[in-house]
């Protein structure tokens, strides 16, 4: 009995030094400003994430925005809202001759559609997902620095007018490599991206960045957050890492830690992340593109006349008169194309 309690006391003893761990780099990053998570792939980023963003969302005057590429968030993490952005919605601004309702357009560049929508769930929203269903690299980088751009104009005006009021917005951004990097993106769109990451600071905005590789990312971007190593490449780790570790006590463990395990470098503190317990309820969508209701067609005059006359129709009378799976199909396609992304997947 006395060892059952003992081994209880510890494993509690175990979970609160975890908590505090997490609780103390929350602290940090915002104090300091970014964080950057490297591990191979399947030592457990996503669940960091997790575990982190659900600390943020309880600190005071905190906003979280999370962009995700692969459905997960949206089926394991807490209860919050989420936003779609498919392929559609961000087109090239070359091809474009007159739009009105955009949320940020540049010329030469992307124009990011549905502004209104963005602008309202922002507005309404204090914790948002976006699960991106862009087809490429560019698209996904565009909308990110437009929503990155929309919290820095506001936060720059509200510093600029002295306002009192004080907001921090945390950016979670899985696979950053894919915006944070000039050879993946457009350098136009980086510089402007990067000028706002190294002033983000100052007005209250952080960037959770994760990666597989440290090499993947940009120098001027990685050199100014914190670290937070997880098991990391062996070409990683000769080439970048282990520099960074020359005065670490986890110099050499790092290549062999179990999964779930991190080092933080800036206090060089090697703990288990704690998952997030299972949800009951999942993340919702919002602006959930609604299905058509389609309605019947008018009878054709030929069809009275026919009837008034009772002449029967030929057995192929549905196809060549009312086809109505060809008549819906064209509403439907812009609905049907929505679940596109998903069942690719299944």
């Amino acid at each position: 009995m006395k060892t059952t309690q003992k081994v209880d006391a510890l494993r509690n003893h175990s979970s609160e030094k975890q908590q505090n761990n997490v609780e103390a780099i929350v602290k940090d990053i915002l104090d300091y400003g970014d964080m950057l998570l490297i591990s191979e792939k399947g030592h457990g980023k996503t669940e960091a994430l997790k575990t982190l963003a659900s600390r943020f969302r309880v600190q005071p005057n905190t906003r979280v925005i999370i962009f995700e590429d692969f459905p997960k968030w949206i089926n394991e993490f807490e209860p919050i809202p989420f936003m779609r952005i498919r392929d559609r919605d961000v087109i090239e601004t070359q091809h474009v001759v007159d739009l009105e309702n955009y949320f940020l357009r540049h010329e030469r560049s992307f124009t990011v559609k549905r502004g209104s929508e963005i602008k309202e769930s922002l507005n309404e929203n204090k914790d948002l997902i976006f699960l991106m269903q862009t087809e490429s690299i560019e698209k996904t980088a565009f909308f990110i620095y437009s929503i990155v751009r929309h919290f820095y104009r506001k936060h720059y005006l509200r510093a600029y007018k002295g306002y009192s009021k004080f907001e921090r917005v945390v950016f979670i951004v899985e696979e950053s490599q894919n915006c944070f990097d000039s050879s993946t993106i457009s350098k136009k769109i980086f510089n402007k991206l990067r000028k706002i990451f190294s002033v983000a600071r100052n007005l209250g905005l952080h960037f959770i960045l994760a990666s597989q590789r440290m090499q993947d990312l940009n120098t001027k971007i990685r050199a100014r957050t914190r670290l937070m190593l997880g098991r990391i490449s062996l070409d990683d780790y000769e080439l970048k890492i282990r520099r960074l570790l020359r005065h670490s006590h986890y110099r050499k463990e790092i290549l062999e830690f179990d999964r779930g395990t991190w080092l933080y470098v800036s206090q060089d503190t090697k703990f288990k992340m704690p998952l997030l317990p299972q949800q009951q309820y999942k993340p919702y969508e919002i602006n959930k593109p609604q299905k058509k209701q389609l309605k019947p067609q008018r009878e054709g005059f030929l069809m009275q006349i026919y009837k008034k006359l009772g002449i029967q129709q030929k057995s192929k009378e549905d196809s060549e008169v009312y086809d109505y799976e060809k008549e819906s199909g064209e509403e439907e396609e812009e609905w049907e194309e929505d679940i596109d992304f998903l069942e690719e997947w299944e």
